[in-house]
């Protein structure tokens, strides 16, 4: 008799499991709709949530085209039964498109808060939109303007300096859509710009001086279609450009078109927040001006392999990072021949030789940041640039930075 009993209740609980999981079906996320004058999202959910537990739910706000996660003060979210009303105060831009997720709700009857939600989609319009704006940046990447003037010191080098800056104009084609029965379009921009690094001592310069158009392709995974893959990955970045590179005496410049496919990984994190994103992507082109005869025998043909990881330390309930971290590594496998310069004591270009190895670049950046446009920075940087490949060697930086986005940031109106 005993026996029977010991084969019984495993069975009993497997045909008749606990009454608690009955109790507690999977709840999701139905929409979340942003009211403009009162500049509040509102977030309706399947099940009632138990308003004296709302304190352990925790909020977050992903921007769809830089991936900046916001996470949202617990005191900023008011709810009723099935309606979660967050406060944005100055949390979102205008026409972007962004990521509601939410941790740890209590439902009602439920031992247990839910621990995860799909993600849900939120575009934010408003019928008049300014012009012009400013709005803050992370790091360079995200930047449409970017000014570093630095002091540089580099292996058996004096004291130099460095202009490290980056100007672009970032235009919307197309707002994303997609869910339900929407037609699916991603996000396009046009965003024409210069970028460039001018050292005052050639021996630690990477010459670029580049002129492009690029376009950025944001394919955003839609949460209800790949629920599981837009957790990890919530878009894929493409950016195809045109793009002029120059040593900064114009001595060798080329003609490249460049494609770069950025898979962005999902913001984890709570004060430090970790975004990684791995690239691949090819140039190709012509030289239009070299300094030496048959240093380019055949087309420019580069295949780029890399990682851009973005890191943010923040302060208690405040939603502007203390320090961000900037790290990017970039692998050209060059598969026809370029070639390799050094500068003499004058600061003219040497050649050294002209082949097919491998050019790497690597930087680092730590930023303090004074306020949402200004840092202070400390960076390192080694590694050899096109198109003259002139060799970094172990550059560390001391200065300040200047960074925003030309867009404009609503106000709270509470």
């Amino acid at each position: 008799m005993r026996r029977l009993v010991f084969l019984l209740v495993p069975i009993l609980f497997i045909v008749f499991p606990c009454c608690a999981d009955e109790k507690c079906p999977k709840q999701t996320i139905i929409n979340a709709f942003w009211i403009p004058q009162d500049n509040d999202i509102q977030v309706t959910l399947t099940g009632t949530m138990d308003t004296t537990k709302e304190g352990d739910a925790r909020w977050s706000i992903i921007n769809q085209v830089d991936q900046s996660l916001t996470k949202i003060p617990a005191e900023s979210v008011s709810y009723t039964e099935q309606v979660a009303t967050i406060q944005v105060k100055g949390f979102v831009l205008l026409n972007e498109s962004y990521l509601i997720t939410v941790t740890g709700i209590k439902f009602i009857d439920c031992a247990k808060p839910q621990v995860k939600f799909n993600p849900i989609g939120l575009q934010i319009k408003r019928t008049k939109i300014p012009v012009f704006g400013f709005s803050p940046s992370t790091n360079r990447d995200d930047s449409d303007f970017y000014f570093a003037p630095t002091v540089d010191g580099a292996s058996g080098t004096q004291a130099s300096y460095t202009a490290d800056a980056k100007l672009q104009y970032r235009k919307a084609l197309t707002s994303p859509s997609f869910g339900g029965a929407k037609s699916y379009i991603p996000a396009i921009f046009l965003i024409p710009g210069v970028d460039l690094k001018i050292s005052s001592n050639p021996k630690e310069d990477g010459n670029s001086v580049l002129i492009q158009v690029p376009l950025e392709i944001v394919s955003v995974l839609d949460p209800k279609t790949f629920p599981k893959v837009s957790m990890i990955i919530p878009s894929v970045i493409s950016q195809p450009a045109f793009v002029t590179e120059s040593d900064k005496k114009f001595h060798d410049m080329n003609a490249i078109f460049s494609d770069r496919e950025y898979i962005v990984l999902h913001t984890f994190g709570g004060w430090l927040q970790f975004s990684p994103e791995p690239m691949i992507g090819f140039e190709t082109g012509l030289n239009l001006k070299a300094q030496a005869a048959g240093t380019y025998p055949a087309a420019i043909l580069r295949a780029n392999f890399g990682m851009h990881v973005g890191m943010n330390i923040f302060q208690a309930k405040k939603p502007k990072p203390l320090f961000s971290i900037e790290s990017d590594y970039i692998l050209r496998v060059l598969l026809n021949p370029e070639p390799t310069y050094t500068t003499d004591s004058k600061g003219n270009y040497v050649l050294v030789s002209v082949g097919t190895q491998p050019r790497y670049d690597v930087t680092v950046k730590l930023n303090y940041n004074l306020t949402n446009y200004v840092a202070l920075s400390i960076g390192y940087e080694y590694g050899q640039l096109p198109p003259v490949y002139t060799l970094v060697d172990n550059k560390y930086t001391f200065g300040i930075t200047f960074k925003g986005q030309l867009q404009y940031k609503p106000k709270a109106t509470k």
